[in-house]
């Protein structure tokens, strides 16, 4: 799960966004509302992208449009959290897997604790997690406090970062850039999944 600096939202969402969470408080049925003839989510998502270069925010896929259908996570879910609902921080793009798998997770594990928000001030990928270049985990760092160590175990639950899938691709995936790279080119990081687990296969 790769750190995250968010960009400030787009002007209609900081001013409107209390007033369209307000509006499914009642149980009516989330949608999202329209400016300027499209769902505001169409004007969110060329930012969510700006923000995560096109990757997943929580196990960091790419090519986001190759891979999955773009959408948007609401961190704290807006079935439970309306409030928040349209609230920019709460706003991340998401592949489908990790939302599908979020929203059997979330339900399960609610009052388990909070998953870590990657865009944080104090969320650093080596703060939380190691990388195990056998296999393709990525597991809770034994030298971070318990809570945090809860936490990063919390979020590879919720979003099955360590299903069997995603650690055959982590390892295709660092084998790819390290061939690349044995061939005479520079690859570029951000041109790859699975950044943080790439970057701990480099050191």
């Amino acid at each position: 799960m790769r750190k995250l600096t968010r960009p400030s939202p787009p002007k209609v969402l900081a001013e409107r966004w209390r007033e369209w969470s307000r509006a499914h408080e009642d149980g009516t049925q989330f949608y999202w509302h329209q400016h300027e003839g499209r769902p505001i989510n169409q004007h969110l998502l060329p930012l969510l992208r700006e923000m995560t270069s096109e990757h997943c925010s929580f196990c960091d896929g790419y090519p986001m449009g190759g891979m999955t259908t773009d959408t948007i996570e609401h961190f704290f879910p807006k079935a439970r959290y309306k409030t928040l609902a349209f609230f920019w921080p709460n706003l991340f793009l998401c592949c489908t897997a990790c939302q599908a798998a979020s929203e059997k997770g979330w339900r399960v594990q609610f009052h388990a604790g909070r998953p870590l928000k990657p865009d944080r001030v104090r969320y650093e990928f080596t703060r939380f997690f190691v990388v195990d270049l056998t296999n393709g985990r990525i597991d809770p760092n034994p030298a971070a406090s318990s809570k945090d160590q809860e936490r990063a175990r919390l979020t590879c639950d919720v979003y099955d970062l360590n299903s069997d899938v995603r650690c055959r691709q982590r390892k295709r995936e660092l084998r790819n850039f390290l061939n690349e790279r044995k061939q005479g080119t520079t690859p570029y990081l951000d041109d790859y999944p699975y950044r943080d687990f790439i970057a701990a296969g480099l050191e």
